[in-house]
């Protein structure tokens, strides 16, 4: 049972090794996948900012009343891509964690997120099956 990201897995009951305070761009895939054996609580990773150079300002695009809105907020760090089955994975409402949900997984999980804007990653629950 895996989180993948940039190619490289990451598993196990304690936190891996290089996972907390990663850096991700825009973009970029994460990949969860369950196999047909053993579930746990899983994970839940959380976007912080990056550290961003000081720039010039520049003003919001006004937006005319047939805009439609957007379908998520513009702070947001995750978007859920795909999920099966559909309930498999979430992001909290302010798209700012991504997450297998509450309780045990389940089997046979496969769930993809797009990064909206740079983030670094913050572990704030992770136990799944080594890989």
């Amino acid at each position: 049972d895996t989180i993948t990201i940039n190619q490289v897995s990451y598993s196990g009951s304690s936190n891996p090794a290089g996972l907390n305070g990663l850096a991700l761009t825009t973009g970029t895939l994460i990949s969860w996948s369950t196999d047909t054996s053993v579930t746990r609580a899983g994970y839940t990773l959380c976007g912080t900012q990056t550290a961003t150079p000081t720039a010039t300002p520049t003003a919001a695009p006004t937006l005319s009343p047939s805009s439609a809105a957007p379908t998520t907020p513009s702070d947001a760090y995750f978007v859920l891509v795909q999920s099966t089955p559909t309930s498999a994975c979430e992001t909290n409402t302010a798209h700012t964690c991504i997450t297998d949900g509450t309780g045990e997984y389940a089997d046979n999980e496969r769930c993809t997120y797009r990064v909206l804007r740079p983030l670094n990653i913050a572990i704030t629950e992770w136990n799944t099956e080594a890989g």
